[in-house]
């Protein structure tokens, strides 16, 4: 449309200069015009009308017609440039408009996943100086504004922001489960750690070289025993699976529960088993009572662990 407007410019100034032309040329010409008669005849030959016509008329009608054109054509395209101009204006507007409203959006965003980040790192810290764990930082810093960016690469910079904070925040979640899981394990491990005493009373027979009190014959033994009244409970030392519940030759009635990690706890001379064979035994759950079943002389538990088949000392994990 601009292009017309120069053409029409171009045009008009043409149209000057051939005016000053014409009028230089033919300026003595309006002093001395020349006369036309216009006669009106009717059909009946009579009152013949005359109209005497001076050629400058013709000329001044010729000349405002010129300017009358001129202007209309000058008028049409300038409204016609007006109303792109216009629709132009109104499309940038719209554009902006919507601009600013991702902009509030993209803000909203970015602000809220700055604050889920921050949780998740302070939560994160905590947590592994908690249980002594080494820290883990990507290094990278989303503090400042951007207020110092061009309007023109505002959302660019926004986007790119936002989409480091979503990098950012998949990078926390992946060390928070990793974090869980190791908790979980660790949670797993303290649950199958044999801590509970299996019975209350007290320890007549500790780990280690000893007579034995039926035989007198001088052997390892790989539990202690713990004197407690007939029938008191006995609850499972940690949480795992029982592998053996009934009557042994020796142990008489007795309950093996497998705890996982290698571990294993064995509960003997029981005067009732109150698990199957494959039973999940929660961390003191009652498992049995206390007996004097098999080569045994009183009411006692025998408590063994053992770790990957080794007898170890069932001290080392009780409570108390």
């Amino acid at each position: 449309m601009n292009k017309y407007l120069e053409k029409i410019k171009i045009f008009l100034s043409d149209v000057g200069n051939r005016v000053k032309d014409f009028w230089h040329k033919h300026k003595n010409d309006w002093k001395n015009p020349k006369f036309f008669t216009l006669m009106i005849l009717p059909h009946d030959t009579s009152n013949v009308k005359k109209i005497q016509l001076n050629s400058n008329w013709f000329k001044v009608f010729a000349i405002i017609s010129v300017i009358f054109w001129v202007s209309s054509l000058f008028m049409f395209f300038s409204y016609f440039s007006l109303k792109n101009r216009i629709a132009y204006l109104e499309d940038v507007e719209k554009k902006a408009i919507k601009q600013k409203i991702e902009m509030e959006n993209l803000n909203s965003k970015i602000q809220f996943l700055e604050t889920q980040l921050a949780r998740l790192q302070n939560m994160d810290l905590k947590v592994r100086e908690m249980v002594n764990l080494e820290v883990k930082s990507s290094g990278t810093n989303f503090a400042g504004g951007i207020s110092n960016v061009k309007s023109d690469d505002m959302t660019k910079v926004m986007l790119e922001k936002a989409e480091n904070l979503e990098k950012e925040m998949k990078l926390r979640e992946k060390s928070m489960s990793e974090l869980i899981e190791y908790l979980e394990d660790r949670r797993s491990l303290f649950m199958a750690t044999p801590s509970l005493w299996p019975a209350r009373g007290f320890i007549t027979s500790d780990f280690g070289w000893r007579r034995d009190p039926v035989t007198g014959v001088t052997e390892f033994h790989e539990g202690i025993d713990i004197s407690s009244p007939y029938g008191t409970k006995v609850v499972a030392a940690a949480e795992g699976v029982v592998i053996e519940s009934g009557a042994d030759a020796g142990y008489g009635k007795v309950v093996v529960i497998d705890h996982g990690y290698g571990i294993v706890t064995r509960y003997a001379h029981l005067s009732a088993s109150y698990v199957p064979v494959g039973k999940k035994v929660k961390k003191g759950e009652v498992i049995g009572a206390v007996g004097n079943s098999g080569k045994s002389t009183g009411p006692h538990v025998h408590y063994e662990v053992r770790i990957d088949g080794v007898p170890i000392n069932p001290l080392k994990y009780l409570f108390g």
